[in-house]
């Protein structure tokens, strides 16, 4: 594959620091409990990887900034930090890209940020909404990081995620595919507290019936159309972002620009 023009990078992994560490979701193998070892194997694979395909760069697909100091230490052979990270509604935070930079000094790529559209005891249209909301803070904290901009390290984000997955929440016969499942998955960061796996596409399938075809179009599409739009009215940026205003800040165009916040 490395010839073809769509390829932009190697990723290694998906969370495998997390194998192995109590209370982290699909923490399948040992990897947290030898962090040195697979470090260096990333560091291996990193550095043939160079030799096979000098001409794209080797990601590190990590769990936050879990081991950072191994990473720093074990893995020179790798280009980008990619970090799939779930922090909150306000992004990720000044210390992350602080930290990142001071004992790593690589890009960072967010491989991963999201939020489900359901959370229990709302309505579908709060809960999309605050998704939106979640999204926005996201990408704004990421703009914020750019080249030139605090502390200059983020190279952009993958969203999590382009359409639910009904199939996520666990195997049958306990769970079924053709069920959206609103059973919450695990605690944290999210207006409703908890993450809820077949619910985190800015994209939906309605009520099932006419999947897989059908493409139910969120709050949070529309606010990605706009936040890469710099033509986009900030009439246009509150209706993306649709909540009551008690519970939502305004976004407008020159705060998007700026990768800040407007109240």
């Amino acid at each position: 594959f490395k010839d073809e023009p769509y390829i932009l990078m190697w990723v290694l992994g998906n969370e495998n620091n997390y194998g192995g560490q109590h209370g982290f979701v699909g923490g399948v193998g040992n990897a947290a409990q030898h962090p040195k070892e697979f470090y260096q194997f990333i560091n291996e694979l990193a550095a043939w990887i160079h030799t096979a395909d000098p001409n794209h760069p080797v990601v590190l697909g990590n769990g936050d900034l879990l081991f950072l100091d191994e990473i720093a230490d074990q893995t020179p052979s790798v280009d980008v930090l990619g970090v799939n990270s779930y922090r909150g509604w306000h992004g990720f935070g000044y210390s992350f890209w602080q930290d990142a930079r001071s004992r790593y000094g690589k890009p960072v790529l967010i491989t991963e940020y999201g939020c489900p559209a359901y959370h229990k005891g709302r309505t579908t249209e709060v809960a999309e909404a605050e998704q939106a909301w979640y999204h926005w803070g996201a990408w704004a904290d990421i703009a914020a990081n750019l080249a030139g901009r605090g502390a200059g390290n983020a190279l952009g984000g993958g969203l999590f995620e382009w359409m639910d997955e009904w199939w996520k929440a666990g195997q049958p016969p306990r769970f079924s595919s053709r069920v959206h499942e609103t059973d919450g998955s695990w605690a944290g960061p999210f207006p409703g507290t908890w993450s809820y796996e077949e619910w985190y596409g800015i994209v939906g399938q309605g009520d099932g019936t006419h999947s897989p075809f059908l493409r139910q179009l969120r709050p949070a599409f529309r606010l990605y159309q706009l936040l890469w739009n710099p033509g986009a009215s900030e009439t246009e940026f509150a209706d993306a972002a649709a909540a009551p205003a008690a519970n939502v800040a305004r976004v407008t165009p020159r705060a998007a620009e700026e990768g800040g916040f407007v109240q």
